[in-house]
């Protein structure tokens, strides 16, 4: 805001529930009737996860199992209230829901073990999958019906507006060993 505006002024029609702007009201909405009434709302929900399990094959030879998997969903709602300057003065909604989701795998198998005086062996084999998905919606609503209902369904005309899938999967082998012979 300029330095030289009265905050003290009214910015909100009485009549309408609309910005008053005392410096022009094709212009700009006021922002303090913007601050009001247009917002970003976002609702994020995570989900953590993770297994271990290990077990011994023999004495020797082990087996160890790991999973573990993080979710994120975001909602947002981005609110652009009826009588604004944006949207003809109509409103608008957009909802943007974004889920990810990462799993990762890994499988092992060691191996220490000496077969006799002069022979030992210490190995590790193994394998891991990270896999990642992403999958975003995004729908915008035009002309509020009721002022304060903030829902796609208060919304004239509904129409998607972007979206995306992706899902990407790595699977990797790998082993390490060691062998000593004396």
């Amino acid at each position: 805001m300029g330095r030289t505006w009265d905050i003290t002024l009214p910015y909100t029609d009485p009549a309408t529930g609309g910005p008053l702007n005392w410096n022009g009201v094709d212009q700009y909405d006021h922002p303090l009737w913007s601050w009001e009434h247009n917002k970003v709302i976002t609702d994020l929900d995570r989900t953590v996860g993770n297994i271990k399990l290990n077990y011994k094959l023999f004495k020797w030879i082990g087996l160890t199992y790991q999973a573990g998997v993080n979710t994120l969903v975001q909602r947002r709602q981005q609110i652009i209230d009826k009588y604004s300057r944006a949207y003809s003065g109509d409103g608008a909604i957009i909802e943007d829901d974004v889920w990810t989701q990462e799993i990762e795998s890994n499988l092992l198998a060691q191996i220490n073990h000496k077969f006799g005086s002069s022979f030992d062996i210490n190995a590790t084999f193994g394998h891991n999958v990270n896999q990642r998905t992403i999958d975003q919606q995004a729908y915008l609503g035009r002309g509020i019906i009721s002022s304060g209902i903030y829902d796609l369904d208060n919304t004239q005309n509904v129409v998607p507006y972007g979206g995306t899938y992706s899902r990407r999967r790595i699977v990797g082998v790998f082993w390490r060993y060691y062998v000593w012979i004396s």
